[in-house]
């Protein structure tokens, strides 16, 4: 999957390109006349503070505003985009592919966005695509997992959840610090605010969808920066704002610490309390040791704390807490 962003793409759109393709596609020479007589004509003007440049024609593009732009915009991209219909992830049709999108720009006087242009394979097709001239070009993001198209996120299922929902908690801890008045507050009166009213929202997330690692930092810069307010340092170093009250410092949350304490509390809830949720653990732990006898499995519930179970330990385990009290296995 490619996404081509052209910079300025309207009004780069070559005038006699787009009569050539006018006509290729069957248009008159009165009903292209027609059509390029509502592009030409127009006039700009360059408005800084309140001086006003002289008014200067506009040669090129199509009109921003105008009902019809869009549609001629559309049937200028044709030719390249019957061109380069089918495309096979082999490093020969990507050159042959590059080739069609230059030989576009070059007669269409467009330019593609090198920081937005992206391209996304799949997971197959990724070892094909490393060799070839996408992966290798100055204006081509090769896309591991995931890339945003007007707004929509692109990719797997999972990973486009996961990152969804990651951006909307990041979002709402951002906006919820933003409203908190802390700066005239003593330093540890402040950690406690942050603490209460925004680190306790990502714990109570947490178990619905575990932060990686980058958007705990993000978490913490948010923190921090809150802290630091309209000064250009923190008040106090980082270790000394994360270190507990009883132990010198101002008491701060380590949410990566934080956050791996109540991961392996949960962990070890599922371990030895009799619930539903115990069993269904169990289960799906013997079903993949089952698969995968020789390997060792990780269970989701001990994502982030390293805690892995083998066979050997696994069944130790499940003999001594699967059951409850008084409920004995039957074979």
């Amino acid at each position: 999957m490619a996404s081509l962003d052209f910079e300025k793409a309207y009004d780069r759109v070559g005038r006699q390109y787009l009569a050539k393709v006018l006509r290729a596609f069957g248009f008159s020479q009165y009903s292209c006349s027609l059509i390029l007589h509502t592009l030409t004509g127009s006039k700009a003007q360059v408005v800084i503070y309140k001086f006003t440049g002289e008014p200067f024609p506009v040669e090129t593009g199509v009109c921003q505003g105008d009902q019809l732009s869009p549609t001629l915009f559309a049937i200028a991209l044709e030719p390249m985009l019957r061109a380069i219909r089918i495309v096979q992830p082999t490093a020969g049709d990507m050159k042959r592919a590059a080739y069609i999108v230059g030989s576009y720009c070059r007669a269409s006087g467009s330019h593609l966005n090198p920081h937005k242009t992206k391209v996304m394979s799949a997971e197959s097709d990724k070892s094909a695509l490393s060799a070839t001239i996408f992966a290798k070009s100055d204006w081509v993001d090769l896309c591991r997992s995931i890339f945003t198209l007007l707004g929509a996120i692109l990719g797997p299922e999972k990973i486009v959840f996961d990152s969804i929902v990651g951006e909307m908690i990041i979002g709402k801890t951002r906006r919820r610090a933003q409203y908190l008045l802390i700066y005239d507050l003593p330093l540890a009166a402040q950690t406690w605010v942050i603490n209460t009213y925004v680190f306790s929202k990502i714990l109570y997330f947490d178990p619905y969808r575990p932060l990686e690692d980058d958007e705990i930092k993000q978490v913490m810069e948010i923190a921090y920066k809150k802290i630091r307010g309209p000064r250009k340092h923190l008040p106090a170093n980082r270790d000394l704002l994360t270190t507990p009250l009883d132990q010198g410092g101002y008491g701060l949350w380590d949410l990566n610490q934080k956050l791996k304490a109540a991961r392996a509390n949960r962990f070890q809830l599922l371990l030895t309390e009799p619930s539903y949720a115990r069993t269904t653990v169990f289960s799906n732990i013997q079903s993949a040791l089952d698969n995968n006898p020789d390997d060792t499995f990780t269970s989701r519930y001990t994502r982030g704390i390293g805690c892995r179970s083998g066979r050997f330990q696994f069944h130790q385990m499940q003999r001594q807490q699967y059951f409850a009290p008084g409920i004995s296995s039957t074979k």
